[in-house]
């Protein structure tokens, strides 16, 4: 899909990985997210197991997760690939 930028020397290019900009001269630039099937609050877990985890941010290819450990929060940062949702 190209979008127009109103620009006139320069194009736009999405597709479901990227947007890309290019002009003229040959300016190339690219943006690279990753859409995942979460949002914020949803609760996951790792395929290779361990607790239920709530979702706290998500960017590019990576989840921030959070769980407690008795009283004590955790959080860490996984990537999407090595997680799953949990069913309720």
């Amino acid at each position: 899909m190209t979008i127009k930028s109103g620009l006139p020397l320069f194009k736009w290019t999405v597709s479901p990985t990227s947007i890309c900009v290019s002009s003229a001269v040959l300016i190339v630039v690219t943006f690279r997210y990753v859409m995942t099937q979460w949002k914020v609050g949803d609760i996951v877990k790792l395929k290779s197991g361990g607790p239920a985890m709530t979702v706290s941010e998500l960017a590019d290819s990576q989840v921030w997760c959070m769980w407690f450990e008795g009283t004590e929060q955790k959080q860490a940062i996984f990537p999407v690939d090595a997680l799953e949702s949990v069913r309720r």
